[in-house]
């Protein structure tokens, strides 16, 4: 998914990464990013679903490590 995002800004010509980076628990990984009013949000690449705020995130979404694309 950070591939395809980094991809598509470069070919839409936009100078600047989209917010998006890669989260795990102790169970899971998945994606968050943040929209225009600095809101980090939980991506679910599984079933292709916004799942809620980043820092109210229930199991299994509550993260140990995060990491952004930059």
């Amino acid at each position: 998914m950070s591939g395809l995002l980094a991809y598509s800004v470069y070919k839409s010509g936009l100078n600047k990464q989209l917010a998006f980076g890669i989260a795990w628990s102790k169970t899971h990984a998945y994606n968050i990013f943040c929209d225009n009013n600095g809101i980090v949000w939980v991506y679910e690449p599984q079933s292709n679903q916004i799942i809620g705020g980043f820092y109210n995130a229930k199991e299994p979404y509550i993260s140990t490590e995060v990491w952004f694309e930059s």
